[in-house]
């Protein structure tokens, strides 16, 4: 039986890049019955684990983006036999230099694919001088993979009670009664702006609550981490909890996807983007998708500028017109 290894974290923490990884080895598994398919999370004390999978024949499947493994995969892995996922971490590229960039670079010629989440992110390899001896590697693949209906179960069961009756009730009626956004946890871009809009949108929620009774605004994060901004974020939360009944935050690394199935507006304000995860699901559901421009982002998605709109307008239009 041949392997295949497959390096990346599956949750926790939920987040696109982790919830593709569960869902990406789910898929091999499934696809792959002939061969087995074996998991290396990335960190310390499986160094070695990664470095005698590299060195191996078999095909390596890497999701992870962390220099110190794309280092060791340029040094020890066998040429076209890594197939490398790149969930969004090229847009860091730019800011490459020296022996970094060479490794970079190194690392991508002896790989077999470097699959794109999204057709613009191949822009960012550009700044390799030898683009055009990866530019045949390329191929785009969405991060979306359909969620396993069977762990709907376990996952309702991490709800509360009233989320819980929240979800129940609106399925049974046939509606759609939630104002949803979500994040992997706090935190900030390269240029020091909130990546998920997070602190606008807590404010945007907390404002139109009232306005639509009937509805609920839910904010979900998966974590957060031990900085300055993310706690700014987490001392916002608790000073609204409780405030409004339809205000709910929903954290500590719950599962969203059976949400999307009753919410009325899901809202993506990223100011960078990958092939969002979270997005792909909410029209998968078939929940309607208010999303930032920053990126391509799938057709029936609609659109706003960061920038030159005003998302509280935009949302609270959509809202009154639904």
């Amino acid at each position: 039986m041949d392997k295949i290894f497959f390096i990346g974290k599956l949750p926790s923490p939920i987040g696109g890049v982790t919830v593709f990884n569960q869902r990406k080895l789910e898929q091999l598994n499934e696809e792959s019955k002939d061969n087995n398919v074996i998991l290396i999370e990335p960190n310390l004390k499986n160094i070695f684990k990664i470095i005698f999978s590299l060195k191996s024949e078999a095909i390596k499947h890497l999701s992870a983006s962390n220099f110190i493994i794309i280092l060791f995969a340029y040094l020890f892995s066998k040429p076209k036999t890594v197939i490398f996922y790149d969930h969004n971490s090229s847009r860091h590229f730019l800011s490459l230099v020296g022996w970094k960039k060479k490794v970079y670079l190194k690392f991508f010629l002896k790989c077999k694919n470097i699959m794109l989440v999204n057709e613009h992110l191949k822009e960012n390899y550009k700044v390799f001088n030898r683009f055009q001896d990866i530019n045949h590697k390329f191929e785009t693949v969405s991060a979306f993979l359909p969620p396993a209906k069977a762990e709907l179960k376990d996952i309702l069961h991490t709800y509360d009670p009233r989320l819980l009756e929240l979800y129940k009730t609106t399925l049974k009626n046939q509606q759609r009664k939630i104002i949803l956004t979500s994040a992997f946890q706090p935190n900030l871009d390269a240029k020091g702006a909130d990546i998920y809009t997070l602190g606008s949108l807590i404010d945007i929620f907390a404002k139109l609550a009232p306005k639509y009774k009937h509805d609920y605004f839910l904010i979900a994060i998966a974590s957060y981490p031990e900085t300055s901004f993310s706690q700014e974020i987490r001392a916002k939360v608790r000073s609204l909890t409780g405030k409004y009944d339809n205000l709910i935050f929903l954290e500590n690394d719950k599962k969203i996807w059976p949400l999307l199935q009753v919410t009325k507006l899901f809202i993506r304000a990223t100011t960078t983007d990958g092939d969002s995860v979270s997005l792909r699901e909410a029209l998968y559901f078939g929940a309607p998708v208010l999303a930032s421009d920053v990126v391509p982002r799938p057709d029936g998605v609609m659109l706003f500028n960061l920038e030159k709109d005003d998302l509280s307008q935009k949302v609270d239009e959509y809202l009154g017109s639904y």
